[in-house]
């Protein structure tokens, strides 16, 4: 399990950067997922032993993780958007 975490000092920024970043990347893998953060997708693995990826964002911040295993990936993107959803936009 792997996750990599991006906090934007701005919202509109991190809005913006989330639509652009990886639009088109993946498109017959992707599917979009409810109830993770403000906006999250699930990469499926394109190969045998490749991992599963999701990247979601919630408010000014966005995450990227990883893991080999769909259910443990999709728990901890739910349970990191909850503990992160009191990020303030410093404006």
């Amino acid at each position: 399990m792997g996750a990599y975490v991006v906090v934007y000092k701005k919202l509109q920024t991190a809005k913006d950067v989330f639509e652009r970043e990886f639009k088109d990347e993946g498109l017959q893998r992707r599917s979009r997922l409810e109830g993770i953060g403000d906006a999250a997708f699930l990469w499926t693995p394109e190969r045998e032993n490749d991992r599963y990826v999701i990247r979601f964002s919630r408010g000014n911040v966005i995450v990227m993780m990883s893991s080999k295993s769909e259910e443990v990936v999709k728990r901890c993107a739910k349970y990191i958007a909850e503990s992160i959803a009191g990020v303030p936009d410093p404006d």
